[in-house]
């Protein structure tokens, strides 16, 4: 049926709009006090170490408040790196204190191997949430 094709096509439509905004807006986490962090900022940070070649900050559920979000950063390291890893976790957890404000401070590190990316090469922050939000 014809109008049932229309309307098929204008639900795709609108969910796909529906992913695109709400993927660009989520890029600020909103803690349950409503503090903004914003994952650019906190990525920026966590980049100035030298065993980190890629770095994504997600939001994770904060699990001790009803609503709000916690940072969490998602590391890939430089290749041939010795740092160990809970090591590197401790140093970027450090750099973290001393370049951002507390209520900015990340829940967690989660070193990956390689950090997922799009078809166009840009990090895959949804697959990233997807994974650690379980």
């Amino acid at each position: 049926n014809k109008n049932s094709r229309a309307n098929a096509e204008l639900i795709e439509t609108l969910f796909i709009h529906f992913l695109y905004i709400e993927g660009r807006l989520k890029r600020s986490i909103i803690r349950f006090d409503g503090h903004k962090c914003y994952p650019v900022q906190i990525e920026g940070v966590v980049l100035t170490h030298k065993a980190v070649r890629n770095a994504c900050v997600i939001p994770i559920k904060d699990k001790e408040h009803v609503q709000g979000e916690l940072p969490l950063i998602v590391v890939e390291m430089e290749p041939g790196c010795s740092i160990e890893s809970e090591d590197l976790k401790a140093q970027i957890m450090q750099i973290c204190q001393e370049g951002l404000e507390e209520r900015s401070w990340p829940k967690d590190v989660k070193i990956v191997e390689k950090i997922p990316t799009t078809n166009n090469g840009k990090n895959d922050y949804i697959s990233l949430i997807k994974r650690f939000n379980r």
